[in-house]
């Protein structure tokens, strides 16, 4: 950090849950240090650098250097900060939903490209995408070629930034990103074979997916409101996001209402009123 005047804003609203881990706080707590990373690695400006000369007339101009790379290396960076050095076992890369959202792709026969690891989805499920697998990959990268590749390659590309965040890669691991990330593909595709062999068949005999006339379907927080019924939090492509109902005997599907819910999925079921909250 530098005595240089930095803001950030934060716009929390009350109702705002522990969407980021259930076990790291609530949503402030656990995005406050993940936004102090980004200022401090805004902050870094190597000396006599290009950077630097911006620097004595616009702070600001020069902190903007170190986020030219694709937004999912800075997210991905800062969701490993306060994952490993926060709370234990907080922040989103000990949160099952988040990592099995990656998990559920990289096993897939489509995984995730190097350019949708790193780019921000504007059109497609999830749109924190650059978020899960930019952590992902970073945490790969500190892995196999040490915990200080990343600042290396930061000052690197401060010093260097017109030859792009590529280039600062290859000069400090010794590979190429392409090469780089087809290590990475396969690493992460074996090690989640393994992961899912270990797991072995299902625990439930009497296991049921439920079906959806919907493309792109995330269903949540189910909740038994009686022996045949579930009430379950859906949202898809081509269909209203909300509270959707399913009958076990008629095996039919009824939307209740449409609403958008917080992330937390912080929802209460009153069975005496039979309503939810």
């Amino acid at each position: 950090m530098t005595p240089n005047n930095f803001r950030s804003e934060f716009d929390a609203a009350p109702f705002k849950g522990k969407s980021i881990n259930p076990r790291s706080g609530d949503w402030l707590e656990a995005v406050l240090p993940h936004e102090l990373l980004h200022a401090t690695h805004g902050s870094l400006v190597v000396p006599y650098s290009i950077p630097w000369l911006y620097g004595i007339f616009s702070p600001d101009f020069a902190r903007s250097f170190n986020f030219f790379p694709q937004v999912g290396v800075h997210e991905g960076l800062a969701v490993l900060h306060e994952s490993e050095n926060v709370a234990d076992n907080g922040g989103r890369k000990n949160y099952s939903f988040f990592n099995n959202q990656f998990n559920a792709r990289v096993s897939s026969n489509d995984p995730w490209s190097a350019g949708q690891t790193f780019s921000v989805s504007r059109y497609s499920l999830p749109y924190n995408r650059h978020y899960i697998s930019g952590s992902t990959f970073t945490q790969w990268l500190h892995l196999n070629y040490g915990q200080d590749v990343s600042k290396e390659a930061i000052r690197f590309h401060n010093k260097y930034f017109f030859l792009g965040y590529g280039f600062a890669l290859k000069q400090v691991t010794g590979k190429w990103p392409k090469a780089l990330f087809e290590e990475y593909l396969i690493d992460k595709k074996t090690s989640e074979a393994e992961r899912q062999d270990q797991i072995g068949n299902s625990t439930s005999d009497s296991e049921f997916i439920i079906g959806s006339p919907y493309n792109g379907v995330t269903q949540r927080k189910p909740i038994w409101t009686s022996d045949f019924e579930i009430v379950f939090y859906s949202s898809q492509y081509n269909g209203p996001r909300g509270f959707y109902s399913y009958d076990l005997t008629t095996k039919k599907t009824h939307r209740l209402a449409e609403i958008f819910t917080v992330s937390d999925y912080n929802i209460h079921y009153d069975r005496a009123a039979n309503s939810i909250l």
